[in-house]
């Protein structure tokens, strides 16, 4: 897999700078939901660590990636919201001391001498104390270290971090580009302009729309106004078989 389409210029900027040693080690990775700033980060990590890496990414046939593709590669981490394994819930902060678990891996040696990679997701749950702990790491990272931290809200990351990263920044595509992709990934039964207006433009988010339980019943709720208007079923049977079906608010949000 490579990297989506409106992801394709801040993928080759990362070309170039590999290509002139001059690539940063700690990134910035924004945006909103559905752009696939995770998909980006993980082609990016597969890259850096890849042992034969071209333009295109990871080779995908080297020890490293085959390592990475069993997910078990010793030289990337994943940093992100833990979740109690006997409550089910999710903390609602990245705490200090799994950032400090991750600085002691960053400053050992790389496993297959080549890269250590970390990605931070929902970088800006940092509590204060894990963003200030992190702050050296970003400074002096070795050349063969990359840290990337994905938000969907950088403005929430403190300064000092986001002033010590380079930022790459996706925006909603335009129209053209995100109906052409959409389209392409869709069955010819579903419009990619209807389901981008229903996303706010985010393409990933629109093909990820038609399996959702609200837009299903949307759909449903759609053909059976339909039906009414050609007159095949009455305006009370309708009403009666979605007073069964849904709750209020299921009605309303579709």
């Amino acid at each position: 897999m490579s990297v989506y389409p409106w992801q394709q210029n801040a993928w080759q900027l990362l070309q170039q700078s590999r290509a002139r040693q001059s690539l940063a080690h700690a990134f910035i990775v924004s945006g909103v939901q559905g752009l696939g700033l995770f998909e980006f980060s993980q082609q990016l990590s597969a890259w850096l660590l890849c042992q034969q890496p071209s333009q295109q990414g990871a080779c995908t046939v080297c020890k490293s990636c085959q390592l990475w593709a069993a997910q078990s590669h010793p030289d990337y981490r994943l940093l992100e919201q833990l979740t109690d394994e006997k409550t089910a819930k999710t903390s609602q902060v990245i705490k200090v001391d799994q950032v400090r678990q991750l600085i002691d891996f960053l400053n050992k040696s790389a496993q297959l001498n080549g890269y250590r990679v970390a990605v931070i997701h929902r970088a800006e749950t940092l509590n204060i104390n894990a963003a200030n702990s992190l702050l050296k790491t970003l400074e002096e990272a070795g050349s063969q270290t990359a840290i990337i931290l994905l938000t969907e809200s950088p403005l929430m990351l403190l300064p000092t971090i986001r002033s010590r990263c380079q930022q790459i920044t996706f925006n909603v595509p335009n129209s053209a580009q995100s109906e052409a992709w959409l389209q392409s990934q869709l069955s010819s039964q579903f419009d990619a302009k209807l389901l981008l207006a229903l996303s706010e433009g985010a393409p990933l988010s629109a093909l990820a729309l038609p399996q959702t339980a609200w837009f299903m019943a949307r759909q449903t709720l759609l053909q059976n106004i339909l039906e009414v208007i050609q007159k095949k079923h009455s305006a009370l049977q309708m009403s009666q078989q979605w007073q069964k079906q849904l709750k209020a608010e299921e009605l309303l949000t579709a």
